[in-house]
């Protein structure tokens, strides 16, 4: 392909995703919305904990993922929520501190990435007993059983899922640490089965991890080196979850550092968050159907290689395609090398315990097939083939299509943090309630109303009840799926 053609494909593919719901804009309107409604959830959490407990322990409830970073819609990816207790806290040098649980890091004899807790000072015995085992004159906070009080006591299992009326039928589910629920989301007829993975975590105050990666991070001018600064004070989160064949794996918990990635990933340019959406697509449309052992978090991890490593001159629409390909044969060599460091913690391999020698070849084999189509993967994702389509032979109506989209996204986006701001109990269908006074609530309804359906009156004045229910569906359609 010569270069100005790549160029060409390469732009217009990055047009393409602005159009239907990739943007710059729309991203940062769902991280604002996502934020509010964590800050929801934990006002929901700390009530509920507090009233089953009967004490005074606190959560404070993340959403994390897609989800929380912009790059999918509300309706488009699953719904995961941790939930941090906030009386429980892990400190290089702990002291102690009244209602406050503290723990020491020891990092020997577990793997990069995991701790072991050595219980310093404890408070709330009575609610959490069992959970230090005693080894070597320490005593040590027990991940898995710590999990299983929590799953006893019905707090994960009840309890993380924001509570709202369109949200019907849940079935729920464990998975290691975790809690799955899948949930029926029903709004004017348009029916949506998203999951939630609920998970509890405590906070990490500590400064070896942090120090080590910001010595070396910013040396191409990403990330500017006052979010360095920043990131070096941002707490970390501790998992109830070991790695898998550790000798220690009952007592270790895995490090996070959600909070960090995320404002790693807000301070990147447009083309670089739609480098990490394309590749996210790419993993779940192209590679894991034949292929499984990649996630998304490790492209995400990928994608902060590439803007660590690289100039910023060299994301920019015209050199998509190339990043695309840059950012796959660095897949490629980390599973030659059976080493995918983690981003914040290179130590951390991310190919631990998912690829095996019986499924890495097949699996490079894949990636060097995909590097040798180059732009043809993009074909392979049929929401990507169908948008570059309709861009390339309708492209004035694409355009007005997206400025359409993401007004109606965003109005959406508008009431779910009214909701969240005012406590509002009406579903997002209840149109109009006589006997409560909310003007605000339902101007910022009509709009919505008005946008997807600019025509509403005047089929209702001809009673097509039928098919107002019908439109309404097939645009919500149009927009989110």
């Amino acid at each position: 392909m010569s270069q100005p053609c790549k160029e060409n494909f390469s732009s217009l593919l990055c047009t393409t995703l602005d159009t239907f719901g990739y943007s710059h804009d729309i991203k940062n309107a769902r991280v604002y919305t996502m934020e509010k409604l964590a800050e929801s959830l934990s006002k929901q959490a700390t009530s509920k904990l507090r009233l089953i407990t009967n004490s005074d322990i606190r959560l404070t409830s993340y959403i994390v993922g897609s989800r929380s970073e912009g790059v999918t819609n509300m309706f488009q990816s699953d719904f995961d929520v941790m939930s941090v207790l906030n009386e429980f806290v892990c400190v290089d040098t702990p002291c102690e501190e009244r209602n406050l649980c503290v723990f020491k890091p020891e990092y020997k004899n577990s793997p990069p990435g995991y701790v072991r807790l050595i219980a310093k000072f404890t408070e709330f015995n009575d609610l959490t007993p069992g959970i230090y085992i005693s080894e070597q004159n320490e005593m040590y906070f027990s991940s898995v059983s710590l999990t299983k009080l929590l799953l006893n006591t019905h707090i994960l299992r009840d309890n993380i899922l924001p509570t709202h009326p369109l949200i019907q039928n849940v079935v729920r589910s464990s998975v290691g640490p975790s809690i799955n629920k899948t949930f029926d989301l029903s709004f004017a007829g348009w029916n949506s089965k998203p999951e939630n993975d609920s998970v509890f975590a405590i906070y990490m105050y500590t400064s070896n991890i942090s120090k080590r990666w910001s010595s070396g991070a910013g040396r191409n001018g990403w990330p500017s080196q006052e979010l360095v600064n920043e990131i070096t004070s941002i707490e970390g989160f501790l998992v109830p979850v070991g790695e898998k064949e550790s000798e220690n794996e009952l007592l270790e918990w895995r490090i996070s550092y959600v909070t960090t990635e995320k404002k790693l990933l807000c301070s990147l340019n447009s083309t670089q968050n739609k480098l990490y959406a394309l590749l996210k697509m790419i993993s779940k449309e192209v590679i894991k159907p034949n292929q499984s052992g990649i996630s998304s978090y490790m492209m995400k991890n990928i994608v902060l290689w590439m803007a660590d490593r690289n100039s910023s001159s060299l994301f920019v629409p015209s050199l998509m395609v190339d990043r695309i390909m840059q950012s796959l044969n660095f897949l490629k060599v980390c599973l030659l090398n059976n080493h995918l460091p983690n981003y914040l913690i290179p130590e951390r391999n991310l190919l631990a315990g998912r690829i095996t020698s019986k499924t890495k070849e097949p699996l490079i084999d894949s990636i060097t097939a995909l590097l040798e189509e180059g732009k043809g993967i993009f074909s392979r994702i049929p929401k990507i083939a169908k948008c570059f389509t309709i861009m390339l032979n309708f492209r004035e109506s694409a355009l007005a299509y997206g400025k359409w989209r993401d007004q109606v996204e965003k109005k959406i986006l508008e009431l779910v943090v009214f909701e969240m701001d005012n406590d509002c109990d009406s579903p997002l269908h209840d149109v109009v309630d006589e006997s409560t006074s909310r003007p605000q609530y339902h101007g910022i309804l009509l709009q919505l109303i008005i946008l997807i359906f600019p025509d509403l009156f005047s089929q209702y004045l001809q009673n097509s009840r039928t098919n107002i229910t019908e439109t309404v569906v097939q645009r919500f359609k149009m927009i989110f799926e």
